[in-house]
């Protein structure tokens, strides 16, 4: 939980190492951020930033932060989190539209 007095870096990096160390595939890895309207904005572009810097490859390389998967099996996992992810996307967005034309 990221709330409007967070120290929004300090927030980022620990999101980031928590949702990408093991390439996320550690069973208490960060799986859900509720982050204060607030600061949205703020800690949403800061991540993409950190994110988009992160050195995939070797595991065996000192320089890589996130190596491959482990097994088939948790290689589709990425994929279903993207289509649910999607789907709420879309079905809030629905909701919104919705509710904006009823009032």
């Amino acid at each position: 939980i990221v709330d409007e007095s967070a120290d929004i870096p300090w927030a980022v990096k620990r999101v980031a190492t928590g949702g990408f160390a093991y390439a996320g595939q550690s069973c208490i890895s960060v799986q859900r951020v509720f982050v204060h309207e607030r600061v949205y904005d703020e800690f949403a572009s800061q991540l993409v930033a950190r994110v988009s810097a992160l050195v995939v490859g070797d595991p065996l390389e000192e320089s890589t932060d996130v190596g491959p998967m482990i097994d088939a099996g948790r290689f589709q996992w990425p994929f279903v989190f993207i289509a649910l992810s999607l789907l709420v996307t879309i079905v809030s967005a629905i909701a919104v539209r919705t509710s904006s034309v009823t009032k």
